[in-house]
């Protein structure tokens, strides 16, 4: 059982199928003092689908398959109009003495209401590497965490398969894949393009919306005859994302979006390029790093 919670702290519940490891662990009412970076164990066990992921003892999740993985922070905190709120995703190795990353997402207090935060971080994670929750704010006194929830997911391989709702939280991701070469062609054909990256399969329920995000660092065309990217799920084309129409862009970068409704059942969302004649469409993506381009990516969250 997924166990979301939302801006007003009430909890939502989704029945899901989970095929690869993953766990959901949470705590309450946690005291933080002024500016002190402080860890929050989050010891109560919600589900988990590997035994001993989640370490009751002191708070942490335990990784227990090499792989990657979406790890996603949750919080709410008291009533308070002054100052920042910042939570960090803390990845440490199996010895728990080095850090392998430390994320963090940062917003402004809410005025007159409690604030609710949340970030899905994508990691690669060895056996063993152990997550953990740390908060900070600077209100100038101290401040309750009124909830925290630390939930782990597996996503190389098969995911999660949803029943009902895919979800529970708007923006909730629900796949997300990257691509870090260059893709290009002259004669892939609207009716049969070429494959630039897709999505893992997701189950949805045919009635609710999702925000389908694409994004290349460089996009570059040229030549007088059209070319295109659209966005296709399944064997189906669900239309042109863009379209050239025969001007040529020597270097820009690309970024797409679309909101709809797919249909009811498991479907593969792709992103696709086509071209006539023999201008030449390249998006050009890369695996980041000093003076490197960073991956381009497809992305789907849940949008109502």
């Amino acid at each position: 059982m997924w166990r979301f919670f939302t801006s007003g702290g009430a909890e939502k519940h989704t029945a899901a199928t989970v095929t690869n490891p993953a766990a959901y662990s949470q705590a309450v009412s946690t005291v933080i003092a002024n500016n002190t970076t402080t860890r929050i164990a989050v010891p109560t066990l919600n589900w988990q689908t590997v035994a001993g992921m989640v370490d009751t003892t002191n708070g942490r999740i335990i990784i227990p398959s090499a792989g990657k993985y979406a790890v996603t922070l949750y919080g709410l905190w008291a009533t308070n109009a002054t100052g920042e709120r910042v939570m960090t995703m803390i990845q440490r190795d199996s010895t728990l003495v080095t850090i392998k990353q430390s994320p963090s997402i940062n917003a402004n207090a809410v005025t007159g209401d409690t604030t609710g935060m949340s970030e899905t971080f994508i990691i690669d994670a060895l056996a063993g590497d152990q997550i953990e929750f740390v908060a900070v704010q600077n209100s100038g006194g101290n401040l309750t965490l009124n909830f925290a929830g630390l939930q782990v997911v597996k996503c190389d391989g098969a995911v999660v398969s949803y029943v009902g709702v895919p979800g529970s939280l708007v923006g909730q991701e629900l796949g997300y894949a990257e691509f870090t070469g260059t893709v290009s062609s002259t004669t892939a054909t609207e009716a049969a393009p070429l494959d630039v990256v897709a999505a893992p399969s997701i189950t949805f329920d045919g009635s609710t919306p999702v925000l389908v995000e694409f994004f290349c660092p460089t996009m570059v065309t040229g030549g007088t005859a059209s070319c295109g990217i659209s966005l296709w799920e399944d064997s189906t084309d669900k239309g042109r994302l863009y379209d050239d129409s025969g001007q040529s862009i020597t270097a820009g970068y690309a970024r797409f979006t679309r909101r709809y409704t797919p249909s009811a059942g498991a479907h593969v969302l792709k992103v696709r390029l086509w071209t006539t004649a023999s201008n030449n469409l390249q998006l050009q993506a890369g695996a980041g790093g000093v003076a490197t381009r960073l991956p381009g990516f497809i992305r789907v969250t849940r949008a109502a």
